[in-house]
């Protein structure tokens, strides 16, 4: 084989193989496809950690379609994100009732000395 014949070889080769890499990257089955893997990897380590490792939970995750573990992911991220609302919330409600029964506390006393008097 001379060398214009092995350039010519090299350069279809690489522009196939850079064609089919592109195509890879940016095909969106391809996309959809590492996007569902990498959910149901997220899923199986949320029953690992949350649920420590359920093999009942961890079938059913499995059993799940890449939809089903889409939701799953967003109602447990939905949650999630909550905890930290409910905290505050608790929060406040605390110093709110803490603040009513100081005020409550000082009519009474208020009650008390015009009565005692």
């Amino acid at each position: 084989m001379n060398n214009k014949t092995k350039e010519t070889l090299i350069g279809v080769g690489t522009a196939v193989a850079v064609s089919a890499a592109a195509y890879l990257l940016f095909s969106d089955k391809t996309q959809n496809k590492g996007k569902a893997m990498m959910n149901r990897h997220k899923a199986k380590t949320f029953v690992k950690d949350k649920l420590k490792g359920n093999k009942k939970a961890m079938a059913v995750v499995d059993q799940l379609s890449d939809d089903e573990i889409t939701r799953l992911l967003a109602t447990v991220e939905r949650v999630g994100g909550s905890d930290g609302k409910l905290t505050e919330l608790k929060d406040k409600l605390k110093d709110a009732t803490a603040d009513a029964k100081e005020t409550l506390m000082d009519k009474t006393e208020t009650v008390k000395d015009k009565f005692s008097h």
